[in-house]
């Protein structure tokens, strides 16, 4: 089924279609796609600079564990390199599992879907347009879409659940202090006095 859809998808026509995949794949839009959502998350809601700081750590991370361990480890080939098909902006040098494409922009869809969950309804089409892309070109197997999107999502879930252990999500990206020994914080009365 993996090859049949790679096939399918692969062999879909027309310039306007080629045309989209082409700007949907172009990784310098996707680099100012992924800046557009730093910004956005700069400038919206309580925790602004730590929401911005973990969309850049679960691309960071996610980015560093697909390319360094998952690809390796996985070590299978690019249908551009063993399936007879359509290829027309070449084929990648590394491996097609899991698609770095799909991984790091589920990564930043699942932060920003967090952050601003308005946003859901722009960012998820943006993503399955992204991972189409990879497999229009065939640089991937679906599978290697759906995996990317999966882990991506596992590790922007881990990074956000980081944040919030270090406590940098609740106090506006800032460590909460201890209390003093004893425990007790000295409050102000309501009155201001």
């Amino acid at each position: 089924m993996d090859r049949t859809l790679l096939l399918w998808v692969n062999h879909l026509a027309g310039p306007r279609l080629h045309f989209v995949m082409q700007v949907a794949s172009n990784q310098f839009l996707l680099f100012a796609l992924l800046c557009c959502a730093i910004l956005l998350l700069l400038s919206t809601g309580p925790n602004r600079r730590a929401k911005a700081l973990l969309l850049v750590a679960a691309v960071a991370i996610t980015d560093i564990f697909n390319v360094a361990i998952v690809k390796p480890l996985a070590a299978r080939q690019r249908p551009c390199w063993t399936e007879p098909v359509r290829t027309v902006i070449g084929c990648g040098p590394s491996e097609s599992m899991a698609s770095n494409y799909a991984a790091t922009t589920a990564a930043a869809a699942v932060v920003v879907i967090w952050a601003v969950p308005m946003s859901a309804a722009v960012v998820l089409p943006v993503v399955v347009l992204v991972g189409t892309t990879r497999v229009y070109f065939a640089a991937h197997y679906p599978s290697d879409i759906v995996i990317g999107w999966l882990l991506g999502l596992a590790i922007a879930l881990l990074t956000i659940g980081a944040g919030y252990a270090a406590r940098i999500v609740q106090n506006g990206g800032r460590r909460s202090r201890s209390p003093p020994p004893g425990g007790q914080v000295e409050r102000m009365p309501e009155d201001g006095r």
